[in-house]
């Protein structure tokens, strides 16, 4: 073959490729504001979940003064029948009998107030942790969607079912480089739900720890994809 004609069939597979690398960039674009939209809903959820709960924690407050009033008012009362050595004793016992279930139900109520409090910073928290690690992901397969798919002959489609994305790889079976292998990645568990060729449940862990580990999407494409040579070498 002539340098002219390599030079054409060169050019001829760069325009192909870029066809290609545009609309991996376009369904990456649509995942990604996918994700942020199902984000912000959840964030919305979040959000009107901790308004109700602030509003029950302001119930319970109420409440709370109620009985510290009521408390405050039969402790003045006791105080006066104690002063007055003709006061019915029996009427002594039922005001005792009385504070201490207020007290109790005051503590009851400081317990269920604590509790509010922590669901609201756990939930803070979790929003901030997803906003994080989504942002991070995102960052990374834009930086790295172009040269891995080079190395790896790496293709995302989407799954169709819950925004999950098929992952297909090509060059990694040495006697048909042709193959395609893939796996299907549920970006809202974190799981891997699917592979062709099946993977050993223990092998497919022992990826998804990894990448939670270091958070990063290229552990998980480089590691699946070792294991599915050694899958097809076997």
């Amino acid at each position: 073959m002539s340098t002219a004609e390599e030079l054409e069939q060169s050019l001829q597979s760069y325009e192909q490729l870029k066809e290609k690398m545009q609309m991996l960039k376009t369904r990456l674009s649509e995942y990604l504001e996918s994700v942020q939209a199902d984000l912000l809903a959840k964030k919305r959820n979040y959000e009107t979940s901790m308004i109700h709960l602030q509003e029950k924690e302001r119930d319970l407050n109420t409440k709370l003064r109620t009985y510290e009033s009521l408390h405050n008012e039969l402790l003045e009362e006791l105080n006066r029948l104690i002063s007055d050595r003709d006061a019915s004793m029996s009427r002594v016992q039922q005001l005792k009998i009385e504070e201490e279930k207020l007290l109790r139900e005051k503590k009851e109520h400081e317990n269920k107030i604590q509790v509010i409090n922590d669901e609201l910073e756990d939930s803070m928290k979790a929003i901030s942790e997803r906003e994080t690690f989504i942002t991070k992901q995102s960052d990374l397969i834009e930086d790295k969607a172009f040269q891995l798919e080079q190395l790896l002959g790496l293709r995302m489609e989407n799954a169709g079912v819950d925004n999950q994305i098929l992952f297909v790889f090509r060059n990694v079976d040495s006697r048909d480089y042709s193959r395609e292998v893939s796996f299907v990645f549920d970006p809202e568990k974190y799981s891997i739900v699917e592979t062709d060729p099946v993977l050993d449940p223990d092998t497919v862990k022992n990826v998804m720890d990894n990448f939670l580990r270091h958070q990063e999407i290229g552990y998980l494409w480089r590691d699946m994809r070792r294991e599915f040579k050694r899958k097809v070498r076997s």
